[in-house]
């Protein structure tokens, strides 16, 4: 999960590692398209607005057909949502991105 509000990165973290899942959290974009590439990640939870390097360039970066188990990985190709709290400008870039 990469989320810079760190109220925000606490509570995700806290109610997915109850549901039983192993979750990697860090406030910015920097490492983890390698990161998510070396582990097999299987789900990434991307804000979109980051510090420095933002969300939508973030996902273009992560990797799609050459992950470990393909079958375990989101493609971005798939339908995606898009939640915000950010202006419409933002959200418009995520969709120039591909998810409707």
């Amino acid at each position: 999960m990469i989320e810079d509000e760190t109220f925000t990165r606490a509570q995700l973290s806290a109610h997915f590692e109850k549901g039983g899942y192993t979750v990697y959290a860090k406030p910015d974009a920097d490492g983890v398209a390698d990161f998510v590439k070396r582990k097999g990640i299987d789900l990434v939870l991307l804000d979109i607005n980051l510090p420095g390097k933002d969300g939508v360039t973030l996902a273009r970066e992560l990797p799609a057909g050459d992950a470990p188990d393909e079958e375990n990985i989101l493609h971005f190709e798939h339908p995606s949502t898009i939640f915000s709290g950010y202006p419409r400008l933002l959200i418009n870039r995520a969709r120039s991105f591909g998810p409707d």
